[in-house]
């Protein structure tokens, strides 16, 4: 008898250990669940943080490694600046130039760097028109361009002498109406004539006025230095229709 209770503790022993070393978890669940231990991945990293909750309820704790980098609520955030806006652009017009006034800005206009053109616009008080060729540099290049014209079987013009504006310009004819003057023009322009164009006579001859679209302020500013040189032009409204 007594070495049969001496087996049977022997036996009870042996389920026992095995009991706490989880080895009857399959017959025998003990709720420890070691094997989960074994398969996590460095479990001696993990601590306990507690959850924000809102009062009345009971806070849940969360495992998160130890050397995680905590998120900071108040974290400044990196703002991306946008482009800037591009310059502010404006409609300029300078008047009244003579015809020669108006082709000398023009000219000046070009040494400036500035990409917009201007547009020219008549401001008509004439009695009279005239065709002709734009003042040359000098008594030697009108004579050039009197040779060649006559290269061209233009025969009707003469080099204007006289100071003023049109010193050294070619006249090519003189009209009564606008509308006569351009079909002597488009008549020269069919035999080889390039330069010429209409301008006013009488009154105080044709006027002009420059426009210019779309200007930078820098522009502007370097447009309204510029016509301070020119006597009796000043700046303008912008006319709404162009020519």
């Amino acid at each position: 008898m007594m070495k049969l209770c001496s087996w049977f503790l022997v036996l009870l022993n042996a389920a026992l250990l095995a009991y706490w070393h989880g080895d009857l978890e399959s017959i025998w669940p003990s709720g420890h669940e070691p094997q989960r231990l074994q398969t996590q991945l460095a479990p001696d990293r993990l601590r306990l943080l507690p959850v924000a909750v809102s009062s009345g309820t009971t806070p849940n704790v969360a495992a998160v490694p130890a050397d995680a980098v905590p998120v900071t609520p108040n974290a400044p955030v990196t703002v991306v600046p946008t482009a800037a806006p591009p310059p502010a652009t404006a409609c300029a017009e300078w008047g009244d130039f003579s015809d020669a006034e108006a082709s000398r800005f023009e000219a000046q206009v070009g040494t400036l760097g500035i990409s917009v053109k201007p547009t020219r616009r008549a401001l008509t008080d004439a009695t009279s028109f005239m065709v002709y060729i734009p003042p040359l540099a000098d008594k030697e290049s009108a004579d050039r361009k009197s040779g060649e014209l006559r290269r061209l079987d233009v025969k009707d013009f003469y080099v204007i002498q006289n100071p003023g504006d049109l010193h050294y310009a070619i006249s090519l004819g003189i009209f009564k109406t606008r509308a006569a003057a351009e079909q002597h023009l488009a008549e020269l322009v069919r035999k080889g004539v390039r330069s010429a164009r209409v301008g006013g006579r009488g009154s105080g001859g044709d006027k002009f006025a420059l426009q210019w679209n779309d200007l930078t302020q820098a522009d502007l500013a370097q447009l309204s230095k510029l016509a301070q040189g020119f006597a009796r032009v000043e700046r303008r409204e912008c006319a709404g229709a162009v020519r």
